[in-house]
């Protein structure tokens, strides 16, 4: 396992620091229709066309095939809301929800039919994922991996080592993969998903929190969260180099009541964090300095984020939120 080995001195245009430049890219509000449920998940394929997943008591599911320009609602039958979705090219799509739902496109969400996830006993699936058209992972509650090589046809297990829920998965190729635990930990695998070791865990004196983890190769990635000090939340970023073996923290001092959600990173200097108000905090040194940007939807939660390229971005979350970053 691996732990924090050291902070990185940090600053901010807002705080009288270093702060980056300008981004390649500015946030504003997409229209997302007329719902107001909750958004958790998104995908973009390529540049036109995305969609986007939420809801409580039944799926709510908008799709966008002018990047963004407009949205439209696209139908599922039931009475589950959906956490994550992952589309391999705009026609073949998966979205995963409450009570193990598994919801299986190949027409672009002309329509979405219920697949069949095999999981024997009663829980949530929270994220997916694919590596190319064929090799997807979805993770759930009580620790559940389940994991495909043929497209989505069947689903086998894949032993996760831990009875925590599995908040999110990411896989950088066939073999490199990543997932959030509930419980502040990292997994990771270097063989596809066969074994999974524990790479990172929280700190329990820190109350700290993991939201999510980013990673853009094999050995490069970012973890997104925050500390509690005993007075307020403090968001923090940590890095690191070497596939998850050391990693290195930001100075927490500068996100002073803030908690980061979602981490993304375009290239290995230019990325974004998310706070849980609808924040948004920009870096282009990889991570060393973070400078706060315009908030369209301030006071909305994020929870989701995705980018194509430095041009190219969007998020989704509260109330139906959808912003995009675009030049």
């Amino acid at each position: 396992m691996a732990v924090v080995v050291g902070l990185a001195g940090c600053g901010s245009s807002g705080s009288g620091g270093s702060g980056p430049g300008p981004a390649a890219c500015s946030w504003h509000v997409q229209r997302s229709g007329e719902s107001a449920d909750d958004l958790s998940g998104v995908a973009f394929p390529n540049d036109l066309h995305g969609w986007a997943v939420g809801g409580i008591d039944r799926p709510a599911i908008r799709v966008t095939t002018d990047g963004g320009a407009t949205w439209r609602a696209q139908h599922a039958a039931g009475t589950n809301g959906l956490s994550s979705v992952a589309f391999t090219d705009d026609r073949h799509g998966w979205a995963v929800g409450v009570h193990n739902l598994l919801l299986v496109t190949t027409n672009g969400g002309g329509s979405w039919k219920p697949g069949n996830p095999d999981v024997s006993h009663d829980g949530n699936l929270y994220g997916i994922t694919f590596a190319g058209a064929q090799h997807g992972w979805i993770v759930g509650s009580g620790g559940v991996i389940r994991a495909t090589t043929n497209g989505g046809r069947t689903w086998t297990a894949e032993r996760s080592g831990t009875g925590a829920d599995l908040a999110h998965v990411q896989f950088t190729d066939l073999r490199h993969g990543w997932i959030t635990t509930d419980n502040g930990e990292i997994l990771r695998t270097t063989d596809g998903g066969t074994t999974w070791t524990r790479v990172y865990e929280g700190s329990a004196k820190d109350n700290e929190e993991v939201a999510n983890v980013m990673f853009l190769t094999p050995q490069l990635g970012w973890i997104a969260g925050s500390r509690d000090d005993g007075f307020s939340n403090h968001g923090l970023v940590t890095k690191t180099t070497d596939g998850g073996q050391s990693w290195k923290a930001t100075d927490v001092k500068q996100f002073d009541d803030v908690r980061f959600g979602d981490v993304d990173f375009t290239d290995s200097l230019h990325g974004w964090v998310t706070g849980y108000q609808g924040e948004l905090w920009y870096s282009d040194d990889g991570g060393a300095h973070w400078g706060s940007r315009t908030t369209p939807a301030l006071g909305e939660r994020i929870d989701d984020m995705v980018f194509r390229d430095a041009r190219h971005g969007w998020a989704v979350g509260e109330s139906g939120t959808i912003e995009a970053c675009t030049a």
